[in-house]
């Protein structure tokens, strides 16, 4: 009677693992972009391969073209960036956007996510915020 208990305990203990397992490599994917001085559409989500955190736009992103066009992490919600924010300053730089597909940025080792609220796109020729999305 005590094997078949601990059995079902072992058993649901790792089904329970596996499920947790699962549901922290499976990427969330998000489509709540707020736009600023121009629309941005596509999915996107946070990667990890090998170790290496990746910020993911999916094959459907889309925004207008522009000088100079950035995506940064921010430590503020995009909601209180305004669209003439400079965010190169506290935020973190990602990389050259390309207008349209997939395409994915690392994110530097030393990033905590958690202490970041969303990602926005920026053109920091003219500091001018096309939108973002909030992480959380």
């Amino acid at each position: 009677m005590r094997a078949k208990k601990f059995n079902r305990f072992v058993t649901n203990f790792l089904f329970i693992i596996v499920i947790m397992i699962t549901s922290n490599n499976q990427a969330q994917e998000r489509n709540n972009w707020v736009p600023k001085n121009y629309t941005i559409t596509g999915i996107w989500n946070f990667s990890i391969k090998s170790n290496v955190k990746y910020l993911v736009f999916g094959e459907d992103f889309k925004t207008n073209r522009g000088p100079d066009v950035k995506v940064y992490l921010s430590k503020k919600r995009i909601e209180d960036i305004d669209k003439r924010e400079s965010v190169d300053e506290g935020g973190v730089f990602l990389g050259e956007i390309k207008f349209s597909g997939s395409q994915e940025f690392k994110i530097p080792e030393s990033i905590n996510l958690k202490e970041y609220k969303s990602i926005v796109v920026h053109c920091q020729k003219y500091s001018a915020v096309w939108g973002g999305s909030n992480i959380d």
